[in-house]
C-alpha cells in the first residue's frame, strides 16, 4: 500500500475578528494545497497569510495573533531517528520548528489546532505525536504523562492511522469499510476519571448520526482544554482537512461527490466550534447555518468543464479528435493473463468498447542498461508480438476498432537491485536509497526512459506491433519499489549533491560547493533567505527535463500523445515543473490519477502552464452489480474521461478468499460476459 505524506497543523488564535491567521509550512508546499482550510477560515472571518518556515523567525508570532504550523510526516521521522541514535538535535530546520513549538507552549489562555499527520503503525512517529502533545502542554501536570499516554494510545492512534487502516463504510476511490476506528467508551472513561476536560468534535454530529456511510468518519478529532494555562486544543487528522484538495486522499474522499460535500460540511462546523472557542474561550456548539463556498462545490464547476473543453477543442491537436468526440475510456492491464487463452481474451477486451489500452509493459526491466532482466528480452519481445497480432486478427473478424495503444513505462523498477548514482535527499537530511534524484537527466531519465522507449519502438515497428501505430508512451509515476521509503517524489526533496551543484552553477557563486552536507546546505539558504530560489531553480530544470522528454518522444514519434498516472494530480515544485515541460495547450497530456475532483483546480493547473485530460479512476471490484455501472456516467460528467483498474482481471479466476487485498480490489464478482455486456452498453452512449 501507498505510503502517503501527510501534515499537522497548529493554529493559535487570539479574540478578536477578522484576526490573522499565519500559516507556517515545514513541507515546502504551495499554499494551494491549503485552499479549502483557507477559504472555509476567511468565511469565518479569518485573515490567512501563507510562509514557509524557512521565511520567518520564531519571534515573529507575537505580530500575529492566529499561526497555522503546518508539520511534514519527515519533521516526526527525522525527529525519531535524531533521538533514536541519541543524537543532539542539528539541523537547522528541526531546530527551527523546535523553537515555534516551545514559543507556542509559553502562551496562556491561547486557542491551538492541531492537525496531525497519520502515525499508521510507526510506535516511533505516534511516540513523535506523544513527545509533540506533551511539549506543546495539552494537558495539566503532574497527572500530565499518564493521562497523554492513555489518550494518545486509546484516543488519537485510531484517528491517526492511515486512511488505508481505517477504511471507510461508503464508496472511495479505492476502499470500502472495515471496522469503526473510535471506540466511546474509552473517552467515557477518561472522562469519569477525571483525566480530560473535553469532547470528540465536532460537537454537532448530525451529520454523521444521520448518515450510515459517514458515521465511522466520527469523530473528525478532539478538544483538549488545560485549566491550568487556559490554553485550549483542537486535535484533527490532515485527510479530514484537506480531503477534498488537490491534494485529497484516494482513499478517504468517496466517489460520491454529494458525500464529499458532506464531510466538507462536517470540517466546516469543526472549523466554526474552533472559531468560537477563540473568540469565547470556551467550547461552544455552532448555531450558525453554515454554506459552503462556490468555489468549494463541485457541482458549480460542470457548465464551467463544459466551456472549458468546447473552447480547448478549437486549439488541440488533431491526434487530439477521438477523445473530442468520445471522451477517454481507457484500460489498464497487462499481458499475463491473456496468454492461457489469447484468442478469447483479446475478444473479450475489444467487446468492452473501450477506446485507449495503457499496456503495463515495464520494458525497461528488458531494455534499460541496468535491467532487472535482461536474458527476458527475447520472451518479452514475443509476448507482446503474439498479443498485437492477435489484436489485428480479432479487429478483422469481429469488425470492431483496435483501441489507442499506449505504452506503460514505470522508470524507477530497477532501482529496486541497482542503487541510484545520485539518490535524493529531502531537506530533512534524509536520503532515499532506492530513489533517484529527480533531476538526474543523464542517469535516470535518459537511460531508464528515453533510451529504453527508443529500443521498444524500433521493436514495435520492426516486428512486434504487427502494424498497429503505437498511441503514445504512459508514464507511471507511483514508484512500487520502495513503497517502504515513499511512493513519489516529495516536495522536500532535493538536496542531492546533483541539485546542489545545479544551484551551484546557476548562482555562479563556485564556492559554495564547500557545503556538503545538507543542513549545511539549508542553514546557507535560509540564512540568506534563499531557500525559494532555490526550488525555484530546480523547479525550472524539471521542466527543461520535462520538455527535454517531450521533444524527444515527439521527434521519435511525431503524432503520439503523451499520458501518465499518479495518485494525485501535479501539486509540488517537482511534478509542476516537469507536467508543465511535458504538456502545452494543443498537446495536452492525459493523466489518470485517484483523484475525483479537477475542473475545481483546473485554472490553477493552467496558471501553472500544466495542461491535462484527466482521469478519474474506477476499480473493477466497484462494478458489481447492474446499477454500479451508472457511476461511469456520474464521473464522466465531470472529467475527461475515466481509467479502469485493470481490465485484465477480467481473464482470472475471481477471488474467493478476500486475502489479497490488490487482487480483490481490482476484480469485479461479475461474470466476465455480464461484466463486458454491461460495460459497453455504458460506454456506447460516448460513441460518435
Amino acid at each position: 500500500m501507498t505510503k502517503i505524506n501527510c501534515m499537522v497543523f497548529l493554529t493559535f488564535i487570539s479574540v478578536s475578528c477578522n484576526q490573522k491567521i499565519l500559516i507556517i509550512d515545514t513541507a515546502n508546499n504551495d499554499p494551494y494545497i491549503y485552499r479549502t482550510i483557507i477559504t472555509l477560515s476567511e468565511k469565518l472571518g479569518f485573515l490567512p497569510i501563507y510562509k514557509n518556515i524557512y521565511e520567518i523567525e520564531p519571534n515573529s508570532i507575537d505580530n500575529f495573533p492566529t499561526i497555522i504550523f503546518s508539520f511534514h510526516g519527515s519533521y516526526f521521522t527525522a525527529t525519531a531517528q535524531e533521538l533514536g541514535q541519541k543524537h543532539s538535535i542539528n539541523h537547522p530546520l528541526l531546530k527551527r520548528i523546535n523553537s515555534f513549538i516551545d514559543e507556542i507552549s509559553k502562551q496562556n489562555n491561547k486557542t491551538v489546532l492541531l492537525i496531525m499527520p497519520s502515525t499508521g503503525k510507526s510506535a516511533a512517529l505516534l511516540g513523535m505525536a506523544h513527545q509533540l502533545l506533551a511539549r506543546l502542554g495539552t494537558f495539566e501536570k503532574p497527572q500530565m504523562d499518564s493521562t497523554l499516554e492513555n489518550f494518545t494510545k486509546k484516543m488519537l492512534l485510531p484517528i491517526l492511522q492511515s486512511d488505508a487502516s481505517k477504511s471507510f463504510r461508503y464508496d472511495t476511490a479505492l476502499l470500502y469499510a472495515q471496522e469503526k476506528p473510535y471506540d466511546e467508551k474509552i473517552w467515557e472513561q477518561l472522562e469519569k476519571n477525571g483525566e480530560i476536560i473535553g469532547a470528540p468534535l465536532p460537537l454537532d454530529s448530525t451529520i454523521f448520526k444521520t448518515s450510515h456511510e459517514l458515521e465511522p468518519l466520527y469523530p473528525l478529532g478532539f478538544y483538549l482544554k488545560n485549566k491550568a494555562n487556559g490554553n485550549q486544543f483542537f486535535i484533527t487528522h490532515s485527510s479530514a482537512v484537506h480531503f477534498a484538495d488537490i491534494q485529497e486522499s484516494f482513499i478517504y474522499n468517496p466517489v460520491d461527490h454529494t458525500l464529499r460535500k458532506k464531510i466538507l460540511e462536517a470540517v466546516y462546523t469543526l472549523l466554526a466550534e474552533f472559531y468560537n472557542a477563540a473568540e469565547t474561550k470556551n467550547l461552544i456548539q455552532n448555531k450558525k447555518k453554515l454554506i459552503i463556498p462556490d468555489s468549494l462545490q463541485v457541482e458549480l464547476y460542470r457548465n464551467n468543464q463544459r466551456n472549458i473543453q468546447t473552447q480547448r477543442a478549437s486549439i488541440l491537436d488533431q491526434k487530439y479528435y477521438w477523445i473530442i468526440h468520445e471522451g477517454i475510456s481507457c484500460g489498464w492491464l497487462t499481458i499475463g493473463p491473456y496468454e492461457k487463452n489469447m484468442n478469447k481474451a483479446v475478444e473479450n477486451l475489444l467487446k468492452c468498447g473501450l477506446n485507449m489500452l495503457w499496456l503495463e509493459l515495464r520494458p525497461e526491466w528488458q531494455l534499460s542498461v541496468q535491467a532487472l532482466d535482461p536474458d527476458g528480452k527475447k520472451a518479452f519481445f514475443k509476448r507482446v508480438k503474439t498479443f498485437t497480432k492477435t489484436l489485428v486478427a480479432k479487429s478483422q473478424e469481429l469488425k470492431l476498432p483496435i483501441p489507442k495503444l499506449f505504452v506503460g513505462m514505470e522508470m524507477t523498477g530497477n532501482f529496486i537491485k541497482y542503487p541510484p548514482c545520485n539518490p535524493a535527499i529531502d531537506m530533512y537530511g534524509s536520503v532515499y536509497s532506492k530513489i533517484p534524484s529527480p533531476l538526474d537527466f543523464e542517469k535516470f531519465w535518459k537511460p531508464e526512459l528515453l533510451d529504453v522507449f527508443d529500443a521498444f519502438y524500433a521493436a514495435w515497428q520492426n516486428s512486434i506491433g504487427n502494424g498497429i501505430p503505437l498511441a503514445g508512451i504512459f508514464l507511471d509515476f507511483e514508484m512500487y519499489h520502495a513503497q517502504n521509503q515513499t511512493g513519489q517524489f516529495l516536495a522536500t526533496m532535493d538536496f542531492s549533491d546533483l541539485a546542489w551543484q545545479l544551484f551551484v552553477k546557476k548562482m555562479e557563486k563556485p564556492e559554495l560547493a564547500k557545503f556538503t552536507k545538507t543542513q549545511e546546505r539549508f542553514a546557507y539558504l535560509m540564512d540568506n533567505n534563499l531557500l525559494n530560489t532555490y526550488f525555484q531553480i530546480l523547479q525550472k530544470k524539471a521542466e527543461k527535463i520535462g520538455a527535454m522528454i517531450r521533444n524527444h518522444v515527439h521527434t521519435k514519434l511525431p503524432n503520439s500523445i503523451i499520458a501518465g498516472y499518479n495518485l494525485n494530480l501535479p501539486h509540488n515544485w517537482f511534478y509542476k515543473g516537469l507536467l508543465a515541460g511535458l504538456s502545452s495547450p494543443e498537446n495536452p497530456v492525459i493523466f489518470a490519477t485517484f483523484s475525483n475532483e479537477f475542473y475545481p483546480h483546473y485554472d490553477w493547473l493552467t496558471k501553472n502552464n500544466i495542461h491535462l485530460l484527466h482521469m478519474p479512476v474506477i476499480l473493477l471490484s466497484k462494478l458489481q452489480k447492474k446499477e454500479d455501472f451508472t457511476k461511469i456516467d456520474d464521473l464522466l460528467q465531470f472529467h475527461d474521461g475515466i481509467w479502469f483498474n485493470r481490465i485484465s482481471r477480467l481473464e482470472e479466476p475471481r477471488p474467493t478468499n478476500g486475502k489479497n487485498l490488490d487482487f480483490d480490489l481490482e476484480s469485479t464478482p461479475l461474470d466476465t460476459q455480464t461484466f463486458i455486456s454491461l460495460l459497453n452498453q455504458a460506454l456506447s452512449k460516448y460513441k460518435p
